[in-house]
């Protein structure tokens, strides 16, 4: 019985513990967090994170088109650490993946990829021994009377909250990409292709392309050098007189005479980069007028074969072939997926709002075929025709392929004369400069320039002419 009486005093005694106990932590920890919550108040730098965001293009979206915003500094930032982000940062990740996923056959898919960073998908980087998380997102803006925008942005978030190390990681990042920008400019030239949104450069850049490579008739690479030259260099000149700084050029004539290869040795030699626009593409006279004006900076924009989207209204006019209003819009308003107008195409190359400092090159194997409104000056200030070869140039490429190496210059220049009959046996005309460098690269393992002379009868012939039957008669069919 005194057993039993003694349990209800043991059951007050450790009801008494346990109140006591529970009392005591929760003092504890109120104090732990109040000292913990004190501490984090004078180091902040231990407890919270900082970011850094760099914000990236913004781009304007409507139901009829797509376009970049604006192209200033902050923009070339955002865009060259996507850049560097995406080819040192996410390449490791990547080629992980492809080397198990993949087989050596698509090693190409997998360099392509390296330049992709996906929305949403976060990095890890470490730099000087600290975590430094990155993520590319996009955000929604609504701007009164504007529309609705969507902005892009990189935000680099370090646990440390120490910003000089993001900053020192950015500009690290920055000056990267500069200098392989720069390494890579000396040697080539970067080629640019319209976007959904924006200018988008093609990969790889192209190899510089020298003028000395481009064999046209005396005198004529040195006139558009000079022009060229003396517009570059002119620009205080233009604005103390209040005139447009802009210059277009106009290449015209028969087909496969080095007009694609000239503008391409120009950009080479002064170091600009080439937007190349197609007007047939999916436009709208908004959007072409954005992609004319927002072009990098230092570069040409180049409109290939405008004759077959843009002909003369007076040719439209007498024209038989012409009848019904779908082909003429064709001929005269743009493509199929284009909604380009002639109005539009003439406000984006000199309109109120056409950009200061560009340089515009049109090419065209029938200038007959153009509007004068489009190549008038001031749209068109320098028109070059490029005809079919002369046979000084034809001594000229066959020399520059086929010189002998003791220097015997009678000899090399008689073989060239050569040369030169074989092709005007063949024809006196309409012999372009691109079937001249066909018969080179089909005898490239030749090196005896007497053997490739003797083909090239026979080569020129398959070229100008077409089969008319069995027997041994031709048809000229150029």
């Amino acid at each position: 019985m005194s057993l039993i009486a003694t349990i209800p005093v043991a059951l007050l005694y450790m009801r008494n513990t346990i109140t006591y106990l529970s009392s005591y932590l929760r003092c504890s920890i109120i104090f732990i967090l109040t000292c913990v919550q004190n501490f984090a108040s004078l180091v902040p730098d231990l407890f919270l994170q900082c970011s850094v965001e760099v914000w990236g293009p913004k781009r304007y979206i409507s139901s009829t088109c797509s376009y970049i915003d604006s192209t200033d500094e902050e923009d070339k930032l955002y865009h060259r650490l996507l850049q560097q982000m995406a080819r040192v940062t996410l390449s490791e990740c990547i080629n992980s993946v492809a080397e198990n996923s993949y087989s050596k056959a698509n090693k190409s898919m997998k360099q392509s990829i390296e330049h992709y960073w996906p929305f949403n998908q976060p990095v890890n980087l470490h730099h000087k021994g600290q975590l430094i998380t990155a993520l590319r997102t996009q955000e929604p803006q609504i701007v009164a009377g504007e529309g609705d925008f969507i902005c892009e942005k990189i935000t680099f978030t370090s646990a440390c909250c120490n910003r000089s190390l993001i900053y020192e990681l950015i500009s690290n990042a920055n000056s990267k990409a500069v200098s392989k920008d720069e390494a890579s400019k000396s040697k080539t030239i970067s080629i640019y292709k319209k976007g959904e949104w924006e200018w988008e450069e093609m990969e790889p850049p192209k190899p510089k392309r020298s003028l000395g490579s481009v064999v046209l008739a005396q005198g004529i690479t040195e006139k558009i050098v000079g022009d060229l030259k003396c517009f570059l260099s002119s620009k205080d000149w233009y604005f103390q007189r209040e005139i447009p700084y802009r210059r277009g050029y106009l290449l015209y004539g028969p087909p496969g005479n080095g007009k694609s290869s000239l503008i391409r040795a120009l950009a080479s030699e002064f170091n600009l980069d080439i937007c190349i626009l197609s007007l047939s593409s999916k436009l709208t006279d908004y959007s072409l007028n954005n992609f004319v004006n927002s072009t990098p900076e230092n570069s040409i924009l180049l409109l290939e074969d405008i004759d077959a989207v843009f002909q003369s209204r007076q040719v439209e006019e007498n024209d038989d072939n012409v009848t019904t209003n779908a082909e003429k819009q064709l001929s005269y308003g743009g493509g199929a997926s284009s909604s380009v107008t002639f109005s539009g195409l003439l406000n984006a190359i000199d309109g109120v709002a056409a950009a200061e400092g560009r340089i515009i090159f049109m090419t065209t194997n029938y200038i007959e075929r153009l509007d004068p409104a489009l190549i008038r000056p001031g749209r068109i200030d320098f028109k070059l025709f490029l005809d079919y070869p002369t046979d000084e140039q034809f001594k000229r490429i066959f020399l520059k392929n086929y010189s002998s190496e003791d220097d015997d210059d009678a000899s090399d220049c008689s073989l060239a004369q050569e040369f030169v009959d074989e092709i005007r046996d063949v024809s006196d005309d309409k012999v372009s400069m691109a079937m001249v460098q066909g018969i080179f690269a089909m005898n490239r393992r030749e090196t005896s320039g007497k053997k490739v002379v003797g083909k090239v009868g026979e080569y020129f012939r398959e070229q100008l002419y077409t089969k008319k039957s069995e027997k041994d008669e031709f048809e000229f069919y150029m």
